[in-house]
């Protein structure tokens, strides 16, 4: 039986002229496949008026909406985190500006961490700290934080945000900043998909590195517990005298056949030689 809910619904979005996905099988498919939800439908804005629209049609509905940037949400959060409701998916919305005057990019939420990355290195070799996966999506990415291997030298993505354009709960588009809305500017700085849909962000970029150099160490053969621990706790000691920042460094610890394998990889942001003197012991 179809909820009277869904009817209002699809009778708004049609009278809207919204576009309501064709392929949903496909569309609905969470990223985590342990998760299986099934949204009311599933709408692709090109603009944040579309997005305004869209919010309002489910608000006078009673399905509750929830945006999807990347889709890459180990909760399915993108598809809502329950079945019903009304996936907003940004990825028509993948327009990209950079000031050179003043290193500020605006960037709808449509566009993946590979997008931006690339389109501020073309456009005047800029650089923003994030995390390593070319197609996580920005809206999610800069929302929670946006930790990154660059991290310990520019800070969090998140730290870089000079403003958003957000839609709101009644569908009105609005901007966050320090000085406009400065509660909500506040607030997606960390949480915001329970505030609204944020449809772009404004970065402060900095300039590309001139430098850096990617490193990998990997502890093969046998190793015994003894040697394991020696191996952690000298990588725990080298962390706790506080090495330069320019070196971002991530330690793994598999199993293969029965083996362990412990590797340590990362990149530093400079030179050569400098890298040499930053690792020596």
């Amino acid at each position: 039986m179809i909820s009277i809910f869904f009817v209002l619904l699809f009778v708004c979005l049609s009278q809207a002229a919204c576009e309501v996905s064709s392929g949903y099988g496909g569309a609905s498919q969470a990223f985590n496949r342990r998760f299986t939800y099934q949204p009311a439908a599933i709408v692709y804005p090109k603009s944040k008026e579309e997005v305004g629209l869209m919010v309002k049609c489910a608000a006078a509905a009673g399905v509750p909406v929830v945006a999807r940037s990347g889709g890459h949400s180990y909760a399915a959060f993108g598809l809502g985190g329950q079945d019903g409701s009304l996936v907003v998916d940004l990825s028509s919305m993948k327009s990209i500006s950079v000031d050179q005057s003043t290193g500020l990019a605006v960037s709808q939420t449509g566009n993946r961490l590979g997008d931006l990355a690339q389109y501020i290195w073309d456009h005047g070799q800029r650089a923003l700290p994030h995390g390593t996966c070319p197609y996580v999506g920005t809206g999610g990415h800069a929302s929670y934080g946006g930790f990154g291997l660059y991290g310990r030298t520019a800070g969090l993505l998140v730290d870089h945000v000079v403003s958003a354009e957000v839609v709101t709960a009644n569908g009105a588009v609005v901007t966050a900043s320090a000085q406009s809305n400065s509660d909500l500017f506040w607030a997606v700085r960390g949480a915001a998909p329970s505030y609204g849909i944020v449809t772009a962000w404004t970065f402060s970029t900095l300039p590309a590195p001139p430098s850096l150099i990617n490193y990998w160490y990997t502890f093969t053969g046998t190793l015994n517990t003894q040697q394991a621990v020696q191996i952690i706790q000298g990588y725990m000691n080298f962390a706790a005298s506080k090495p330069t920042k320019q070196l971002q460094s991530v330690m793994h610890l598999n199993v293969d056949g029965g083996r362990l394998i412990i590797s340590i990889m990362g990149t530093f942001y400079g030179s050569s030689s400098d890298f040499t003197a930053a690792i020596t012991p």
